[in-house]
């Protein structure tokens, strides 16, 4: 599937074409009994070479969606962690709050 893929759709070679053709193949491959048949095929080739932009936009959306968190138990983990990884670091510029009680507009008391 792979060689095919590259031969289909020449704006998918690069160093990326072999993980694009394997999420291509998972994506068409809708019954998932590890085989592609013709409906299947044809339906996404459909949707590659003759659908208009966004149906194309579509296509590549989903070739890149995570697999459904469901099959994983650990993935939601895996993920609160990766998030705290990426917030723990974050602090706020201002962190002391300033009374302004007994001043004028100006500044004054």
């Amino acid at each position: 599937f792979k060689g095919m893929f590259t031969l289909l759709f020449p704006w998918a070679c690069g160093t990326h074409s072999d993980v694009l053709a394997a999420r291509l193949f998972r994506l068409l491959d809708e019954n998932s009994d590890s085989l592609i048949n013709f409906r299947e095929f044809v339906s996404g080739l459909s949707a590659a070479c003759h659908g208009d932009l966004t149906e194309k936009l579509k296509l590549l959306y989903k070739m890149h969606v995570l697999p459904d968190p469901s099959s994983d138990p650990e993935e939601p983990d895996s993920a609160f962690e990766a998030t705290q990884y990426f917030f723990e670091d974050v602090t706020p510029e201002c962190t002391q709050v300033v009374a302004v009680e007994g001043r004028n507009k100006h500044g004054a008391e």
